[in-house]
């Protein structure tokens, strides 16, 4: 209502209810503002506010409510939130009750109830309270009901009272009430303190429980007081359950405290009933209910984790302090509404199942969802969740996942700042690698170059030979020195073909046993039935050689090298380990007897330009170019090494399908480099002109009429005119935006016959289309000998021809 209103008359002018009544907003409800309430409603409210009984008035089908001041020590801590709310809401642990009252009430019917019992929550926690119910409707002045009006009357006191003295008279008698102070065996061994008081509140007699319990035995006890051991704070209320059993009333459940004999105070609960001029009591040591039951209450307060009863229909019946905490609603706000709509709308189907299989199941379960704070975030909370034994309810424990998905998400960003610093560190001890061996290469032709010069200023052009042969022996290590990177990159060009290892090891064993030297002993296993594999058969035996070699070096004094060959199935889990797929592979194992390897040497094993041999004596490439062909083939490589025990190293490469096809033998027969037939046009595109140069004058040396273009669309020019092309000899990488590959796929729209030689620093899988090359198409890596490239051209050329 806005301020400074006129205070309607029918309002009492005191009251605390009244007073509400009169500053609530009623605009915002189906009542509407309170200047325009009925005379029905005015009337109804001035006659309730005016009662001394518990009285509440329920408006309309959502039954808003309006009660007066005797009402709200029913209302409890929903006190003053339940003015003006929808009766459903208010109370929904009574929902489907109230539900049924509202639609009898407002169909002009009257309800009497007696003796209701009902499990609330107003106070927090589940309370059980007994209440009697009288509904009337309420009728304006055309004879329509329009609301209800509810009278409520607690009866919990007398119904406890009742249901303890029905308990009690069953075994009354036989426990203390037997009116008989013989202590039986009944007064002797009761676990429970039994007692009989006079009239004037002092002990006449007590059993033996009271010694084991407070320390005071019944000669003790006969000289007290009912108050002498009592909690000073607990003696007004001992006076007045005392006159109630002078008054001839029984007393359940009365609660107080009585000090020990070492002082500390023990909590007990005491049954009463006077006869015949005595009491006769029952007393229970409660401490550790009592205990127990703070500690639950103080951990439902305190707990950071959200704690909840809830019902499997979708209803919070109860929610502790944490709700409020981390989501920022209040406990009316989330018990009035479905738990549903703060759930995530992807989440509530998740939710649900899984609650539905724990009612199935009754089994707890755990799950994950986020839940909407009042500010409009989503957090992510992780419940476990428990079912109670009425397949009702459930209890429910969330904690909010925010802080720990956020130190998740930093974690991430570490781990990624630490693999980028790897990285770094990768490539620095990469590029110092190759630094250090291409300036040796270099410092030898540059060296070559410049002795060359030195002697042709000289004169002495005889002694140029030599020169010559170290520079181009210089060139040869270089281009192997690539070859090696290339291969730990997994970026070089193989010519995979069907192999069979047995053959491929016994091919290469006698140049195995040059390599290595006759102080070591070479031995094979090789596999019966051995399966076939797709693999470059030149690659893997550079990679047998360097694993050969690398075990000749660990074994100094000499030893035994062992190369084995076998069939593996490798299941999910043995696959995993080796970073490969599950299936069939075969392998080709080198095992030495020399010195081991320790774990840190095993981790940077495949490393480049890691070695633990002395300066000059190894490049640190070998490992890392066999680890780098065995991926790009599709498998993987395992080291197993022990310190003093030797060390095995095997390559598994996948099973292949198809068998091993026999070429025949051809003599190696060193021919003379090819010549042209005459009028053959080759077109050469490179854009790095010394390549260009030295290509272009070789093939005009070997007769060959040569056509050049530095680019892609330069190419494309002399591709679209009619002038005589033969074969198109391009670099993969191109300038200007056609690499060498689109290049040989646009000049075939018009030349769908002409033979493409691709020359390439690296296989560029991307351009070559991952390897896969068209019928014509062909692929040589820089840098390459003269001889070799003028066969290839020839062997082309006439191909096409």
């Amino acid at each position: 209502m806005p301020a400074g209103s006129t205070r309607p008359s029918y309002l009492p002018e005191t009251g605390e209810t009244a007073d509400l009544i009169h500053q609530f907003d009623w605009s915002t409800t189906s009542l509407g503002p309170i200047e325009q309430w009925s005379s029905t409603v005015r009337t109804a409210v001035a006659m309730m506010l005016r009662s001394p009984v518990a009285i509440a008035t329920l408006w309309g089908d959502d039954g808003i409510m309006i009660y007066n001041d005797a009402y709200v020590e029913i209302a409890g801590k929903r006190h003053p939130g339940l003015l003006g709310a929808k009766l459903r809401e208010g109370w929904p642990e009574a929902a489907n009750f109230n539900d049924a009252v509202m639609k009898t009430g407002m169909a002009g019917k009257t309800l009497s109830y007696k003796d209701q019992e009902f499990t609330l929550f107003r106070n927090g926690g589940p309370e059980h309270v007994w209440l009697d119910l009288d509904y009337s409707p309420v009728v304006d002045d055309e004879g329509v009901t329009v609301g209800v009006f509810a009278v409520v009357r607690d009866t919990s006191e007398r119904v406890k009272a009742s249901h303890q003295l029905e308990a009690l008279n069953e075994d009354l008698e036989r426990q203390v009430l037997e009116r008989v102070l013989e202590q039986g065996t009944t007064w002797n061994i009761n676990p429970d303190m039994l007692a009989v008081v006079s009239m004037e509140g002092r002990f006449l007699a007590t059993n033996p429980a009271w010694g084991k319990t407070l320390g005071y035995n019944a000669q003790d006890m006969r000289g007290f007081a009912y108050t002498d051991l009592l909690h000073p704070d607990d003696i007004p209320h001992a006076k007045a359950a005392l006159a109630k059993l002078i008054a001839g009333e029984a007393v359940i459940e009365a609660e107080n405290r009585y000090r020990a004999k070492n002082g500390v105070y023990r909590w007990f609960s005491w049954v009463c009933v006077p006869d015949h001029g005595k009491i006769y009591c029952i007393i229970r040591d409660v401490t550790d209910e009592k205990t127990a039951r703070a500690e639950r209450d103080q951990l439902w307060r305190l707990s950071q984790d959200m704690l909840a009863r809830a019902s499997y229909d979708g209803e919070l019946s109860a929610v502790n302090p944490a709700w409020s905490v981390v989501l920022g609603w209040s406990e009316l706000e989330l018990l009035r509404n479905p738990y549903a709509d703060i759930i995530h709308p992807e989440d509530v189907a998740g939710t649900t199942a899984a609650l539905m299989e724990m009612a199935k199941t009754g089994h707890p379960t755990r799950f994950e969802n986020r839940v909407l704070t009042k500010t409009g975030v989503w957090t992510p909370i992780d419940w476990t969740v428990s079912p109670e034994a009425d397949n009702v309810n459930f209890i429910a424990v969330g904690r909010d996942l925010s802080e720990y998905k956020a130190r998740e998400a930093e974690l991430v960003d570490a781990q990624e700042q630490l693999r980028q610093a790897q990285k770094i560190e990768a490539i620095g001890q990469l590029t110092g690698g190759l630094a250090h061996d291409f300036n040796n290469i270099l410092a030898g032709i540059g060296g070559s170059l410049e002795m060359m010069t030195t002697r042709l200023a000289q004169g002495r052009i005889g002694e140029l030979d030599r020169y010559l042969v170290e520079a181009n022996a210089a060139t040869k290590r270089a281009a192997g020195l690539t070859q090696r990177l290339l291969a730990f990159s997994r970026r070089q060009t193989l010519d995979p073909k069907p192999t069979d290892l047995n053959s491929l090891v016994n091919g290469i064993l006698e140049l195995v046993h040059r390599s290595i030297g006759p102080s070591i002993e070479v031995e094979t296993a090789s596999a019966q039935g051995l399966w076939t594999t797709f693999v470059d058969a030149g690659q893997l035996e550079n990679a047998l050689l360097n694993l050969c070699i690398n075990a000749r070096d660990a074994m100094p004094e000499g030893g035994k090298i062992t190369i084995e060959t076998g069939n593996h199935w490798l299941d999910e889990r043995a696959a995993k380990e080796q970073g490969l797929k599950a299936g069939e592979y075969v392998s080709l194992c080198v095992s030495d007897t020399g010195t081991g390897m320790s774990a840190d040497v095993m981790a940077r094993a495949f490393d480049p330009f890691y070695t633990t041999k002395p300066i000059g004596q190894g490049t640190g490439l070998g490992l890392s170019m066999v680890h780098g062909f065995a991926g790009q083939s599709d498998g993987a490589v395992r080291i197993d090494s022990k310190v003093g025990q030797g060390t095995t190293i095997c390559i598994f490469l996948p099973r292949h399908s198809m068998d091993v096809q026999v070429e025949e033998a051809k003599a190696e027969i060193q021919s003379p480099t090819p010549q042209s037939s005459g009028g053959e046009t080759i077109l050469v595109v490179d854009d790095e002109p010394l390549v260009r140069m030295i290509a272009v004058e070789q093939l005009e040396d070997l007769g060959y009429a040569v056509l050049e273009a530095g680019d892609g669309p330069s190419a494309m020019a002399i591709l679209n005119s009619d002038q005589r092309i033969d074969l198109l000899v391009t670099d993969v990488g191109l300038p200007n935006g056609m690499n060498g590959r689109q290049l040989a796929e646009a000049a075939r729209l018009s030349r769908p016959d002409l033979g493409v030689l691709f020359i390439t620093g690296y296989a560029e899988n991307a351009v070559l289309n991952h390897g896969h090359l068209d019928h014509g198409m062909h692929v040589m890596t820089k840098p390459f000998q003269m001889d070799v490239f003028a066969r290839k051209v020839n062997d082309m050329i006439g191909r096409s021809s």
